[in-house]
């Protein structure tokens, strides 16, 4: 990838951030209520509101990502909840203590993301807008597709499953510790804002990543997907 293309890469995911920053409602604490709206007690956090404080420790507890976000059971979209919770067109409540659910219309589709408090990891199911069936199903670390994704039919039926985990000797849990050790960055917490790529297979696997610093500076990660060998590391700033 050339100098050009980061940079383009990078404004393109600064962008998108502020406006994820500006328009989500991000959590601290767990409230026992189901309506997340409703509780005085989530504050959206300073560090994240200002992408200037890197998180440093590995809060998550994230071992298997099946165990962390479990697959949901519903074939169906629940359209019920969705219009007595929503708030504009999102609406987020709690499934347990840590787990955030929330869902969302789209132009074609309905949206489930399950994700945990204060994790980049997420799980997103998407619903057929017609029949309110499930489409298809599968999580994401850092806007990255990760281990088995599953297509439905009409029916119900798994009709086809993708494992994006294939090419990847290096999993990402692994990956974790490596920039974890090299930066003390845990790229599992939400308060560290990144964004990862998986390339390949020219001239090998590999991953790429941007991790926000400070305001409109980058660290730039090229890290091999079958050693865990960091090709590259580099700060990289936003010019206009």
């Amino acid at each position: 990838m050339t100098e050009q293309n980061i940079n383009k890469v990078m404004k393109h995911f600064l962008s998108c951030l502020l406006l994820i920053l500006f328009s989500c409602n991000n959590l601290e604490k767990s409230p026992s209520s189901e309506n997340i709206e409703d509780h005085p007690s989530v504050q959206l956090d300073s560090s994240i509101k200002n992408n200037n404080a890197i998180q440093t420790d590995s809060t998550n507890g994230f071992i298997d990502t099946k165990e962390d976000l479990p697959q949901t059971d519903n074939n169906k979209f629940d359209v019920a909840k969705y219009k007595k919770l929503k708030k504009g067109n999102v609406a987020k409540y709690f499934l347990n203590d840590s787990l955030i659910v929330e869902l969302s219309d789209i132009t074609s589709n309905y949206i489930e993301i399950r994700k945990k408090v204060n994790s980049n990891l997420e799980r997103k199911i998407l619903y057929n807008k017609i029949t309110r069936n499930k489409e298809n199903e599968g999580e994401y670390l850092c806007g990255q597709r990760i281990g088995l994704h599953k297509e439905y039919e009409k029916a119900g039926q798994i009709a086809k499953t993708i494992d994006y985990d294939e090419h990847f000797k290096i999993s990402v849990n692994e990956l974790t510790k490596i920039i974890l050790k090299d930066c003390q960055i845990d790229i599992m917490n939400s308060k560290n804002s990144c964004s990862m790529y998986r390339i390949g297979p020219e001239p090998v696997y590999y991953y790429q990543l941007f991790i926000v610093v400070k305001p409109r500076q980058l660290i730039f990660f090229r890290i091999d997907g079958n050693t865990g060998e960091i090709l590259e590391k580099s700060y990289k700033s936003v010019v206009d």
